[in-house]
């Protein structure tokens, strides 16, 4: 990918899964405000996100897209048109663990128990593996997030334990090639 160029969209049968864009930021916004006060309620410190932050973080991301290192998509529902209900994306690991990547996912509330989560995994980590040779994708989630355990089970994801992650214990997984 060249520096400039976005991650490609993917698609399966039910979703788009596409690159972000500034306009996302509302949408961006409503759904990741369902989940501040769980992240609040293990990380007290997390900053209150308005819409401008929602905003900047996109910018952010969009200024990301290229380096070859991290690949981060608006997950669509064909039903439901363009509108982001979701994100999903991963960061390689960088040397010496090169042939890794961190997943991660988010999708609206009102969206959750359909499959949509487990078929934008499989998308996600079926390009990492045949288009970037990733030979494992791990991913985290908070203690008790059974919705997030249950997805990555289904997407022959094998729970590794627990570990530190950004300063809180977490529940680890990871899927190899």
């Amino acid at each position: 990918m060249s520096a400039a160029s976005s991650p490609p969209s993917l698609e399966t049968p039910r979703l788009i899964l596409r690159p972000f864009a500034l306009d996302d930021a509302d949408d961006v916004f409503a759904y990741s405000a369902e989940e501040y006060e769980e992240i609040r309620a293990v990380l007290p410190d997390f900053p209150q996100i308005t819409p401008g932050d929602t905003a900047a973080v996109l910018r952010h991301t969009l200024k990301r897209y290229g380096g070859g290192e991290f690949y981060d998509w608006a997950v669509t529902c064909r039903e439901l048109g363009t509108r982001a209900i979701g994100g999903i994306g991963f960061e390689q690991d960088v040397p010496p663990r090169a042939k890794t990547a961190e997943l991660g996912f988010v999708l609206r509330r009102d969206m959750w128990g359909k499959g949509i989560i487990p078929e934008a995994i499989e998308a996600v980590v079926s390009f990492g593996f045949a288009a970037l040779g990733l030979a494992e994708v791990a991913a985290y989630h908070m203690p008790g997030n059974e919705q997030s355990a249950r997805a990555l089970e289904k997407c022959s994801f094998r729970h590794t334990g627990r570990e530190e992650h950004f300063g809180v214990v977490m529940e680890r997984w990871a899927r190899a090639k």
